[in-house]
């Protein structure tokens, strides 16, 4: 079993439009934008035992 649920997004205004159709107790982070591995990893660190969701928009790359 999981100890709860974390939603991982990219930003505030992320964070803002799931907050209000969550039914559950849910802890949200925001990542502020791109964030490295290892920042990804301390932000994650405290949520161990929890089931870990992520929302990050598309990245669209121009050649």
């Amino acid at each position: 079993m999981f100890d709860g649920k974390c939603l991982i997004v990219e930003g505030r205004s992320d964070k803002l439009q799931i907050e209000p159709i969550l039914n559950e107790n849910v802890t949200i982070l925001c990542t502020n934008g791109t964030i490295g591995v290892h920042q990804l990893e301390e932000l994650i660190d405290p949520y161990e035992g929890y089931e870990l969701f992520t929302f990050f928009d598309a990245a669209y790359f121009r050649r």
